[in-house]
């Protein structure tokens, strides 16, 4: 019966997988990698929007930014970090940059 046991608890042991602690995030690291194949703008006036300070503009959540306008932020760019912590001086008075067609295809790239 002992012998049973033992041979029992051994093979539930091989069989079970182990959970690694990190699976959930590379999880989510690899779905992020999927969501960034096709990436796509819902918002209608996205390129505007981003003129005015839209993909900056930390009133709105990166969750919400990325939702409306993640081609144009540039989202899925590898070095993208989003800013959700509002400073308290004023923003510098300064024209932002409207990219060019050319300018967001090599931020998706």
């Amino acid at each position: 019966m002992k012998v049973l046991f033992v041979l029992l608890l051994v093979v539930v042991a091989i069989s079970a997988k182990p959970q690694h602690p990190f699976s959930q995030i590379l999880f989510k690291t690899n779905q992020l990698a999927d969501d960034c194949k096709n990436p796509k703008d819902l918002g209608t006036n996205c390129q505007n929007w981003a003129r005015n300070g839209f993909c900056t503009n930390c009133n709105w959540t990166c969750e919400q930014r990325r939702h409306y306008c993640e081609r144009t932020c540039g989202f899925c760019h590898p070095d993208y970090k989003c800013n959700e912590t509002c400073t308290t001086f004023p923003p510098m008075e300064a024209k932002s940059k409207v990219l060019t067609d050319e300018e967001i295809q090599m931020l998706n790239q």
